[in-house]
């Protein structure tokens, strides 16, 4: 009996906490009334602006969302889901753009941009920043490139989505494989690969 009242408590608790979470979501995104936000997902628009994440519906949002506030975009179509320890992060003005049906699995990473410059004194700069005032709203030195994720993509496990990237319809993405160079469509990428073009 104590099993199930326990059961029921952290349920409830879940359910209560997912709300709040899903009611956040609303205030830092264009966000369709049919989609939630799980107790550890997470949608975070460090921009003044909500527009600059757009979710479909019946969004399912366990990862982690992320606009930066020196720029962004991410649009996630209809019945999209992602998992736990998954990070979607967007600095770039085209920003990450994902498909209907979009299946992104846990500890996946998809960011259009290198997080930090190359240069050893801008990286040190920026994040003396971060540590002292938050992340800079004006900051020309990172890399970046859009992303585009076709309908009904599958990213397996750990796999790796990294800048200026198109992944074709209905492709999957093995698990762990690290995605350098646009998939084609219906494709599977098998675990563990490092996926790029022939460089000869």
């Amino acid at each position: 009996m104590a099993g199930l009242i326990s059961d029921i408590f952290l349920k409830t608790f879940d359910y209560i906490k997912s709300s709040l979470k899903t009611s956040q979501a609303k205030r830092n995104a264009i966000f369709d009334k049919n989609s939630r936000v799980f107790s550890e997902g997470k949608v975070i628009n460090l921009q003044e602006t909500k527009s600059s994440i757009k979710i479909g519906k019946f969004a399912r949002i366990r990862g982690e969302i992320l606009c930066f506030p020196h720029g962004g975009n991410i649009a996630v179509g209809d019945w999209f889901y992602i998992g736990p320890n998954s990070l979607i992060w967007s600095s770039d003005k085209k920003g990450i753009i994902i498909g209907d049906r979009v299946l992104v699995s846990s500890d996946v990473s998809i960011f259009d941009n290198n997080s930090h410059p190359l240069d050893k004194e801008e990286r040190f700069k920026q994040t003396q920043e971060i540590f002292n005032k938050g992340h800079p709203k004006n900051i020309k030195t990172i890399e970046s490139a859009p992303i585009i994720i076709e309908d009904d993509v599958w990213i397996c496990r750990g796999a790796t989505i990294m800048k200026g990237i198109h992944i074709g319809k209905g492709a999957i993405i093995g698990t762990n494989a690290i995605i350098l160079s646009d998939v084609s469509d219906g494709s599977i990428i098998l675990p563990g690969v490092i996926h790029k073009k022939d460089l000869n």
